[in-house]
């Protein structure tokens, strides 16, 4: 019959850390990247809103776009629906460009400062 093998109670089990087991600090790179791809996202938006507001203008005055001033077509109820739904759509980009926006700078303005907001770091 074998018998296992204890440590010795009277030494203490904790020595020295580990320099590979230590907390590594956090790396802020990849959050910088995050808050940039926000702001690009939010320009981005911008952009789409314009192309709402172009569909707008087109129907509206078709010869802004397409540059033949005798065009007049009439505008039917149909259109109307589609102007309120591109409005809507122009809006609702342009709101969701300003809140990414708003985040992308803020978290962006908290790496530069230092304060990551997860556990372990400074706050």
């Amino acid at each position: 019959m074998t018998q296992a093998i204890h440590p010795d109670p009277s030494t203490p089990l904790a020595g020295e850390p580990i320099a590979y087991a230590s907390v590594a600090p956090p790396r802020v790179g990849p959050r910088a990247w995050a808050g940039a791809a926000i702001l690009v996202a939010g320009i981005a938006l911008i952009g789409l809103g314009g192309c709402f507001l172009m569909g707008v203008m087109n129907i509206v005055n078709p010869s802004a776009l397409l540059g033949n001033p005798n065009l007049q077509p009439g505008v039917s109820g149909a259109d109307y629906f589609l102007e309120f739904v591109l409005y809507l759509l122009a809006f609702a980009c342009f709101a969701g460009a300003a809140t990414l926006l708003f985040v992308g700078t803020r978290g962006l303005l908290r790496v530069m400062r230092g304060d990551w907001g997860f556990a372990g770091t400074r706050q």
